[in-house]
């Protein structure tokens, strides 16, 4: 008989995103990083700064060496 886990709670799978898909690569490594956004513009803000896209945002933050890393 199939007993569901009681280790750990679980809300979903985030899905592997390839360096070279774009935006959605730098989406995926905030989402992975920030703790409870909750639009898109939390996602793209960092010290009262809004960037334009998720890409500048994980430069801000740090989370990239330099523009060339992933591109």
């Amino acid at each position: 008989m199939w007993t569901p886990r009681q280790d750990k709670f679980s809300i979903g799978r985030m899905y592997f995103a390839n360096p070279n898909s774009g935006e959605r690569f730098y989406l995926r490594l905030l989402l992975t990083v920030l703790k409870g956004p909750t639009s898109w513009a939390d996602l793209k803000a960092f010290e009262n700064v809004r960037y334009n896209t998720f890409k500048e945002a994980c430069i801000a933050r740090g989370l990239l060496e330099d523009d060339k890393e992933w591109s």
